[in-house]
């Protein structure tokens, strides 16, 4: 009963808008643990995601996997699935897909990206994604969108970065509502606790605004703890992350103002 009546409330809030829905969900635990403030310092696994510019600044290619059970929810899972790929001549791409909800509602995303370099310490990448919204007695409602970022070190220790999701603003096939573009633009400087500091703010062009800051700190090669905030709504974040040669564990903890609280992990595995 406690499942339906949740599921209930989300359709009630989030079905007027449903493009809103995906973008409201961090898509890795170390984003989620840094306040999704990672569009001018995204050059890991969820940079396909993030901000596709970043994918030729990705030091390593690999494949992540995350899980959220969200809003505290076991029955409302939140899964993903991203990966980088780097060639030394034709730049680097990525992929990720995304899974959520159950047989009542369900979203799912799949994104496929390609980044090159327009400059020595700055790249461009272009992400083709697919949005469905599949409902319980409504069937299934898709679009394709496009998203475009740019990414550049100006400095060897300063990132910067601006990213534009569904910038082509398609409609759900059947439906006349289109999905809000999201302009998103940071900075990060790598000059306190052997890791970032980043800062970002996201626009969406129905005319929400929301400020993001987050602060990686590696207190050993191994070994990070990560902290971060973001308004609208207004929740603070804490994570902590493990490394090794082949392979990193993550780990993030959200506060929500009106919802339970949220645990989002990630496995990720290096070539």
């Amino acid at each position: 009963m406690r499942h339906f009546i949740f599921q209930g409330f989300f359709l009630v809030l989030f079905c007027p808008r449903l493009f809103s829905a995906f973008e409201e969900k961090p898509f890795s635990a170390r984003s989620a643990a840094l306040g999704e403030s990672l569009v001018g310092s995204s050059e890991g696994l969820d940079a396909s995601h993030e901000n596709p510019g970043a994918l030729v600044f990705a030091e390593r290619s690999g494949i992540s996997l995350g899980h959220t059970a969200l809003y505290g929810d076991t029955e409302l899972p939140h899964n993903a699935l991203s990966g980088v790929f780097s060639t030394k001549r034709f730049g680097a791409g990525g992929f990720f897909l995304t899974d959520f909800g159950s047989s009542l509602y369900r979203e799912q995303e799949a994104g496929v990206s390609w980044a090159g370099k327009v400059a020595d310490r700055a790249g461009l990448g272009v992400t083709l994604k697919r949005q469905d919204v599949e409902i319980e007695r409504y069937g299934r409602l898709s679009a394709f969108q496009v998203d475009v970022g740019l990414f550049g070190r100006p400095l060897p220790k300063v990132g910067a970065g601006v990213c534009v999701k569904n910038m082509t603003q398609s409609k759900l096939s059947g439906t006349p509502e289109g999905a809000p573009a999201l302009f998103s633009a940071g900075i990060s400087v790598n000059a306190l606790a052997q890791g970032p500091t980043s800062l970002a703010v996201v626009s969406e062009s129905g005319g929400n605004v929301s400020w993001r800051v987050g602060q990686e700190a590696w207190l050993h090669p191994a070994f990070a703890l990560r902290a971060g905030f973001e308004t609208e709504p207004n929740r603070f974040t804490l994570g902590m992350g493990f490394r090794r040669s082949f392979f990193a564990l993550d780990y993030a903890f959200l506060t929500d103002p009106l919802l339970p609280d949220q645990h989002s992990f990630n496995i990720s595995f290096f070539q």
